[in-house]
């Protein structure tokens, strides 16, 4: 007969005994024997562990357990890597006024106050709270922005607070957008409040009230008179400010205080050209920029640390002038920048296409013959406000035109429907490095049919025998009452699956991310799916 040894080690042990836990945690806490829990014999250190199973809410619970648990569900180790709350997910304004007042701290809080009575419900815990959070992420409506600025002041002044995210909302009240210039004080207050908090390593202000910068007004007398001018210590790593409205003064004082720190730097294009490019020249250690044209934008060759960019590529009257200078730094920055993407701002399809935009990508075959472009990674994006679009691309034939010359490139996204003869211009031989291609393709105003019927074709296997390493990235999204469709169940071609079509063996080993795809993000719904060809 054999004897089954009972496994003791600490990991089954903990298993059994969270499971137990949370078992019992579902019926009312105060009238659970301690026994039942089968926590008692544990010491201190593997019950953490136990307690670190459960979720915020049954932490708070498991206090009403017993004095042992009261105490410890509050232990700082529980709480230190702790999250609450993201940008998809509404978490309860009780859960978050409970945890205020009795956690120690947390890793990161997200807070809503994107209506009124959100600081109400509150209370004065956002002034008065001893959690320490170390990263502070805040959806506030304009109205809102003396409260986060009480929130941000308490924070800092425990001592943990190192990254703060606040994006701003309108404020919507019967049916419409209240003005937006009511609110100018508390904005300005707390622009100004996060440009004087210390210790911070990432800063991000972002807008999304879509109103007019030029009826947005300047800083008032009062808050000038109030405003310091005494730099704070560098600290900062990443700076994203696109607060929406003008205020290059605060985006300079950033540049300037933190020069000897910061790392990524974005910025809207709504800020005043000549101001911002000495400022990031002066960088030494700028690696990730994004920003939209710059006056004399040929000095940021003097960042020799810079290898990433996103400019946004928006050609008009007043921006015109400044093309050359940018052509000019394109061509020859390409040979030290790893990273590309060309934002245009307005779909291609309903304005008129400015040629010296579209003829910006001839730029990227560089300087001259010898001097080959470093570009791992080019991505052509268009958006329309804060939305992605997908539209017909004239960037495709001076692209294709400079593909022999970029042989290090890796991925391609080209969020939009590739043509024919953009096709026949990989003809293997240019794009040797190539291991991802990421496009639109589901309308046939456009010239595609269906992109179910297309996977299933000819082309992909053409493209797939020239570039066996290769990865066809495929965002479909079409109407699924297509004939194809109809007559073949085997892929459904919807909106929420991304497809990777790929020829290796499918068990091979890959460097290529299949689990998902280039439009998505780990917060989306859309997936990945599988399509494996054989050639």
């Amino acid at each position: 007969m054999i004897f089954m040894v009972p496994d003791t080690s600490l990991p089954s042990r903990l298993d059994i005994a969270a499971r137990a836990m949370l078992a019992d945690l579902e019926v009312d806490a105060v009238t659970v024997p301690l026994f039942q829990l089968s926590l008692a014999t544990l010491p201190e250190d593997e019950l953490l562990r136990v307690l670190g199973f459960l979720g915020t809410k049954e932490l708070l619970q498991s206090r009403a357990v017993c004095r042992r648990l009261r105490d410890l569900a509050l232990h700082p180790s529980l709480w230190r890597s702790r999250s609450l709350g993201s940008l998809n997910m509404n978490i309860p304004v009780q859960l978050v006024a409970t945890t205020l007042r009795l956690a120690p701290c947390l890793d990161k809080l997200y807070l809503r106050m994107n209506k009124r009575e959100h600081p109400h419900q509150l209370g004065t815990l956002l002034v008065s709270t001893n959690c320490a959070i170390r990263c502070l992420d805040v959806y506030a409506s304009l109205s809102n922005g003396l409260y986060t600025a009480m929130a941000l002041e308490r924070q800092a002044a425990l001592g943990r607070l190192n990254a703060l995210t606040v994006t701003l909302c309108g404020d919507y009240t019967g049916g419409s957008y209240e003005d937006s210039s009511k609110y100018s004080s508390e904005v300005w207050l707390l622009l100004n409040k996060i440009l004087h908090t210390q210790g911070l390593a990432s800063v991000e202000v972002k807008n999304l009230w879509f109103r007019e910068t030029e009826t947005f007004p300047q800083e008032g007398g009062l808050i000038k008179a109030a405003k310091s001018n005494i730099p704070v210590p560098p600290s900062l790593l990443r700076l994203v400010y696109e607060p929406g409205l003008d205020d290059a003064a605060n985006l300079t004082s950033y540049l300037h205080w933190h020069a000897s720190t910061l790392q990524v730097v974005h910025f809207s294009s709504e800020h005043p050209h000549a101001a911002v490019t000495p400022f990031l020249c002066s960088l030494p250690h700028l690696r990730e920029l994004q920003c939209a044209f710059l006056e004399n934008m040929p000095a940021l060759l003097q960042c020799s640390e810079l290898k990433s960019l996103h400019l946004f590529v928006n050609v008009d009257d007043s921006t015109r002038p400044l093309l050359p200078g940018v052509e000019q730094y394109i061509r020859t920055a390409v040979t030290r920048l790893q990273t590309l993407t060309l934002e245009y701002p307005n779909p291609v399809n309903s304005d008129p296409v400015c040629v010296g935009a579209v003829n910006l990508l001839l730029n990227l075959a560089g300087p001259s013959k010898s001097a080959a472009p470093a570009l791992v990674n080019l991505t052509l994006k268009y958006t329309y406000g804060d939305l992605d679009v997908f539209a017909p691309q004239p960037q495709l034939p001076p692209l294709a035109a400079v593909l022999h010359r970029l042989k290090h490139l890796v991925t391609l996204d080209l969020n939009g429907p590739p043509t024919p003869s953009f096709f026949a211009a990989m003809d293997g031989e240019v794009l040797p490095s190539l291991k991802r291609l990421s496009f639109r393709a589901d309308d046939p105003d456009w010239g595609w049919g269906c992109p179910h019927e297309w996977c299933h074709g000819e082309e992909p296997r053409a493209i797939l025998r020239r570039y066996p390493q290769l990865h066809l990235v495929v965002c479909p999204g079409h109407d699924m009452a297509d004939p194809f469709c109809d007559e073949h169940y085997c892929h459904e071609f919807e909106s929420l699956y991304i497809y990777i079509l790929f020829s290796h063996a499918v068990r091979e080993h890959c460097d290529q991310d299949h689990s998902l795809g280039d439009f998505s993000s780990k917060e989306d719904d859309q997936k990945a799916v599988d399509f494996h060809i054989v050639l």
